[in-house]
């Protein structure tokens, strides 16, 4: 049996919130631009592994909390 894992909607605007953040805050941050962020948050990019886990750093989450993930067992 297979596994399948697709990255869903960012969860990045509600962090944020959590956080009190902005995204310009949040950009500054990690270090890339707030128009990176916005790609993000509209699925257009996805973090690098290290931008991941810095994120989840900054946020005080886990990285798996910077998206809803479908994780699926298919057969084959």
């Amino acid at each position: 049996m297979a596994s399948s894992l697709r990255l869903g909607e960012s969860r990045l605007p509600s962090l944020l919130r959590k956080a009190d953040m902005t995204q310009a805050e949040f950009a500054r941050r990690l270090g890339v631009s707030r128009q990176y962020i916005t790609k993000i948050i509209k699925r257009e990019r996805t973090f690098t592994l290290e931008q991941g886990i810095h994120a989840g750093f900054i946020l005080d989450c886990d990285t798996n909390d910077l998206y809803v993930i479908d994780f699926t067992n298919r057969r084959e």
